[in-house]
């Protein structure tokens, strides 16, 4: 999980969170029910900076589906398969 603390309720709380890497984008699916929209904002704005080049959205769940083992897989690679040299 990642700690967040929350500017809007003055608490740290904990999230699942798992990352989708796509060829266009990169999706930061998190559990829970959202921070306030300065957190947010702050989020976004510190992603483009070390990600300038990717379109990064975030998504929020209830929960995030586990593998049949019961883990969480934090990265999904969902890039198209690259041809050789």
């Amino acid at each position: 999980g990642i700690d967040v603390f929350d500017t809007k309720t003055q608490k740290l709380t904990q999230h699942q969170f798992q990352v989708v890497v796509r060829d266009a984008d990169l999706l930061i699916r998190l559990s829970g029910s959202g921070f306030s929209e300065e957190s947010e904002r702050g989020l976004r704005a510190k992603l483009k900076v070390i990600l300038p080049s990717l379109d990064v959205r975030l998504e929020w769940a209830d929960r995030i589906s586990l593998t049949r083992a019961g883990k969480l897989v934090q990265v999904v690679d969902e890039r198209a398969p690259h041809e050789g040299p």
